[in-house]
């Protein structure tokens, strides 16, 4: 499995061309081949990526970072297509969520909050929440070969998981990014208790 990062639009075709050459050259069914970023995506390279079997790994709370510039540096037909995750999953693209640290936070709510938000950018790319939940667990384990060890809670799997104060699922979009993390537990073992209040 190769990983390139690449962030322009230039950079992303550059990348599909270099893995369309590999695959063609060393063939490989389920070969989860990624683009880590993958930040400017424009609709004909969305489809290449699909039609290559590639998968993306993103960091959606760039778009918190970011969003206040982009429009300015891209001009508005590019930004159309910066982090376009609605439009990758919609093609059939495997897209898994990271954090980019130490670069950006790594807080997980709030990148998932910025996946069905956008705060305000671009929301025409906006996941579902449960879209959004996946990005960071069962499709960022299968990202990494990694399905049969985590990424669900399921008999066989690590007991990896936490205890929310809320329902991502259920609450205000707006309100993901406030939910608190009450208890962490790794691998069958509690990591991490919220102190009271």
């Amino acid at each position: 499995q190769i990983c390139v990062h690449a962030i322009g639009d230039a950079a992303i075709d550059r990348c599909v061309g270099l893995f369309a050459r590999l695959l063609a050259e060393s063939p490989r069914a389920d070969h989860r081949h990624r683009i880590e970023h993958a930040s400017l995506v424009p609709p004909e390279l969305v489809a290449r990526i699909a039609a290559l079997g590639l998968c993306v790994s993103t960091q959606p709370l760039f778009i918190h970072s970011e969003k206040t510039w982009l429009h300015r540096r891209l001009g508005a037909e590019r930004a159309r297509h910066t982090y376009p995750l609605r439009a990758l999953i919609d093609a059939g693209v495997r897209v898994g969520g990271a954090s980019d640290a130490p670069v950006e936070s790594l807080d997980v709510l709030h990148a998932i909050e910025c996946c069905v938000t956008r705060e305000g950018f671009e929301p025409q790319q906006a996941l579902s929440a449960a879209e959004a939940l996946r990005l960071f667990t069962s499709d960022a384990a299968r990202l990494q070969f990694e399905e049969s060890e985590k990424g669900a809670l399921r008999a066989g799997l690590r007991a990896d998981l936490v205890l929310l104060s809320a329902n991502p699922l259920a609450v205000a979009p707006t309100r993901i990014s406030g939910i608190r993390v009450l208890r962490t537990v790794s691998g069958g073992r509690v990591v991490h208790e919220a102190g009271e209040g």
